[in-house]
């Protein structure tokens, strides 16, 4: 072979051998743009789990919230249904402590007065005292403003 054959086979190797230096990094830029991208592709996933499962959490809240709210409504309703029931009832009972006082104070009035010594009226009207006293007492009204009905 010649001098000048070798030469362009040197040449030639030589610019080949630049090429293939210069494919092997445009190769690993590609390389490493693919391994970026793939990286970048897995925090997006991450990203969107992440994403999916705070949208879960939130829905289950605001249900929650929301039956909490529904279940404070209605014991709102029944606190109140409860109030207007208490003050019914509070009224009747009233209503009929009234009328027992004054069956009992009827009864008393209604005993028969025979003639009797002072001291025997005395004690009588002492008795009967006491026992309109304790009538009084035991048959007092209640106060049935307690029981008003709170407004919403």
């Amino acid at each position: 072979m010649a001098q000048s054959e070798l030469t362009v086979l040197t040449e030639s190797v030589n610019s080949l051998t630049a090429e293939i230096k210069g494919l092997r990094a445009e190769t690993q830029e590609i390389r490493d743009f693919g391994q970026r991208s793939r990286s970048l592709i897995r925090g997006q996933w991450a990203i969107i789990v992440v994403l999916v499962v705070i949208s879960a959490v939130l829905i289950y809240v605001a249900l929650d919230a929301r039956h909490t709210a529904q279940v404070a409504r209605q014991a709102a309703t029944v606190a109140q249904r409860n109030a207007v029931n208490a003050r019914d009832n509070c009224d009747q009972s009233n209503k009929a402590r009234q009328t027992t006082t004054d069956l009992w104070t009827f009864a008393l009035n209604s005993v028969p007065l025979r003639p009797v010594s002072p001291q025997q009226a005395a004690a009588r009207d002492a008795v009967i005292a006491g026992l309109r006293a304790r009538v009084a007492t035991a048959y007092a009204q209640q106060d049935c403003s307690k029981f008003v009905p709170q407004a919403k």
